[in-house]
């Protein structure tokens, strides 16, 4: 049964080599140099402590056994050590090897799961690796509104889905009261979020200006 649900996931997350589309005729929107600053700049003690605050306390740990309710309640003891951790990789954009080590187990999608489809694989990873990723993911939510399209109306700060259902509505009910003709379609594309092409993300960066080099870069974490 391991093997089996081994080789499902390993099929399901294979990256397809197949040429992207490069989009050269597009312009895209670019992220400015004050923009690229704030991303790069030197990590504060403020953003630490407060990446630390907004995590999960009863979050279940990973392989060394600690959850972030250690580190609130050893925060005096232990942070000068996670404090050189967090410049070392400022300087050298490069993680220590097995700091992202994890568990993974299947969580059901669905409440009364039947086949391994109705099964999402997450990550239980150290809180270390965490606390840096969520100081970036916080960097990343200041500069997104200003080069995500507002026709993206979810997973954005202050935008909200239901604003697209919405003007769905608006336009219907136009339509019908100017009994104009319209088309609608939906599409909805199936694993979505299963498989990142990391070659077309950073070629997609590096197209909206994003830094590339010294110190981190797109592609650091």
């Amino acid at each position: 049964m391991k093997e089996e649900i081994s080789s499902f996931f390993k099929h399901l997350y294979k990256e397809e080599k197949q040429e992207r589309p490069r989009f050269e005729g597009a312009v895209f929107k670019k992220i400015s140099q004050d923009d690229n600053e704030t991303l790069i700049g030197p990590f504060s003690k403020k953003e630490i402590k407060e990446a630390i605050r907004n995590c999960d306390s009863s979050k279940a740990p990973s392989l060394d056994g600690f959850n972030f309710k250690f580190v609130k309640d050893q925060w005096e003891v232990i942070k000068e050590d996670v404090v050189e951790f967090l410049q070392e990789f400022q300087e050298n954009s490069k993680l220590v090897k097995g700091i992202n080590n994890s568990f993974i187990v299947l969580m059901p999608k669905v409440d009364n799961p039947q086949k391994i489809e109705d099964y999402r694989p997450i990550s239980l990873i150290g809180v270390i690796y965490k606390i840096l990723a969520k100081i970036l993911a916080n960097r990343l939510k200041k500069v997104l509104n200003g080069i995500i399209g507002e026709q993206q109306m979810a997973f954005l700060k202050g935008r909200q889905l239901m604003d697209g259902v919405v003007i769905v509505n608006e336009v219907v009910e136009e339509a019908r009261k100017k009994k104009k003709r319209a088309f609608l379609f939906k599409i909805d594309f199936e694993k979505a979020y299963d498989k990142v092409c990391w070659d077309f993300l950073d070629y997609t960066m590096q197209r909206m200006a994003f830094v590339s080099s010294g110190g981190i870069g797109y592609g650091s974490v």
